[in-house]
């Protein structure tokens, strides 16, 4: 019931939506990972980025307020790939762009069940994330089973949205 009432706020706090979520506490979140698998260089470590990011995602997670406030404090630009299907954007790994793409956004069993055992992502640094593990509602904390390996021994991404999309 609590997790009910927590996912509830979250989905009535819809950044997007423009509905009360501060962009500021999206982009840390979405800069957490929201699901975003680190490929290539992954996530950006300093404050300003060398070049682009590149990043292959679903069509909703480039709106400019969502992304402002992240190219904003980086000092940096998001070019990005809208995706037509994971199968679509797991088939352009596998033909090579896996050094293309520094952030990949496909829906988990993708990951878990493909790209991982493939070599087409790389794990994300788990003590990195830790700080954020204890501010995640109860059902998606560590070791959350679809941001894991198979094997549960690898961070292959974190949650990063779980309310509604506007064009479901």
């Amino acid at each position: 019931m609590e997790n009910e009432k927590l996912l509830k706020q979250l989905v009535n706090s819809d950044p997007v939506r423009g509905a009360g979520t501060t962009r500021r506490n999206v982009l840390k979140g979405m800069g957490a990972g929201a699901v975003a698998l680190g490929a290539g260089m992954g996530l950006p470590r300093m404050a300003h980025a060398e070049r682009n990011l590149a990043m292959l995602t679903w069509d909703g997670y480039v709106d400019p307020r969502v992304l402002d406030g992240f190219t904003d404090q980086y000092d940096t630009q998001i070019d990005y790939e809208l995706h037509t299907s994971d199968p679509d954007s797991v088939n352009k790994l596998r033909a090579g762009q896996t050094a293309i793409w520094d952030i990949i956004n496909l829906n988990n069993p993708w990951a878990r069940e493909m790209m991982w055992p493939e070599n087409l992502i790389v794990e994300l640094d788990r003590g990195r994330f830790e700080p954020y593990f204890d501010k995640m509602l109860p059902m998606f904390k560590a070791p959350y089973k679809w941001a894991m390996s198979l094997d549960e021994q690898h961070l292959l991404g974190v949650c990063q949205r779980v309310d509604t999309f506007d064009f479901v």
